[in-house]
């Protein structure tokens, strides 16, 4: 009987183990997902930005050579 139960006990804290490692595996991947997403949301917003105040740029030198 004895044997049993420290055998049962073994598989559950195995078991338990293994659920605390997939939950840290989550959230890792999460976390890591998360940060790219960030990452590529800032990269995007500073590109269009790049572009609008190129298309600035150019509107002005389109108003200068018209006034010229």
């Amino acid at each position: 009987l004895k044997k049993k139960t420290h055998l049962r006990n073994k598989l559950l804290k195995k078991k338990k183990v293994h659920l605390k490692k997939k939950k840290m595996n989550m959230k890792v991947k999460w976390k890591v997902k998360h940060l790219r997403n960030k990452h590529q949301k800032k990269k995007k917003a500073h590109l269009k930005k790049k572009k609008k105040m190129k298309t600035m740029y150019l509107k002005k030198e389109m108003m200068n050579m018209k006034v010229k």
